[in-house]
């Protein structure tokens, strides 16, 4: 049997990602989301949050990054409030890890043909960066969410095979 991990890359996680958050940013009564380049560094000095989808044989860390202030913006318009409207650090990780747990049921409805079964964990707001290694598989897009300037990545340890 082959792995389920070769079935889907890395790539198509943030693809998939990509397509939940513009199905979000209409719901929310914004254009969408705009694709602006695929990276293979992860972004420093950024804020975000991250969420765990697993699978029969693999897991994934889903994230939504951000500036400390992108990520503000976002809590705002998932929020309905004005851009002058102060929010605090509590509701900006709330807000930011809501988003992702809704794009990330998304990709979880969008990626299990592929996939298998999977199941979402809770997210968690981080401040900092992800250290590339080797064992980590990195896929990586910036992407524009109504006004802000957000990253979507998605990232998965790559097992030793078991042949």
């Amino acid at each position: 049997m082959t792995p389920l991990t070769s079935v889907a890359a890395v790539s198509d996680w943030v693809a998939a990602m990509a397509d939940a958050s513009t199905e979000l940013a209409l719901s929310l009564g914004m254009d969408g989301v705009e694709l602006l380049g695929w990276h293979d560094v992860p972004p420093t000095g950024m804020a975000g949050a991250y969420i765990p989808l697993l699978g029969e044989d693999q897991t994934l860390q889903l994230a939504m990054l951000a500036t400390p202030d992108g990520c503000a913006d976002l809590s705002r318009l998932l929020l309905g409030l004005e851009p002058a409207d102060e929010v605090s650090d509590a509701d900006v990780a709330d807000a930011v890890g809501e988003l992702v747990n809704i794009v990330a049921g998304g990709v979880k409805q969008r990626m299990q043909d592929s996939a298998g079964p999977l199941r979402l964990g809770l997210p968690v707001f981080i401040h900092g960066y992800v250290q590339r290694t080797q064992q980590l598989e990195i896929a990586l897009a910036s992407a524009r969410i109504g006004p802000v300037d957000a990253h979507l990545m998605a990232l998965r340890s790559a097992l030793p095979s078991t042949r």
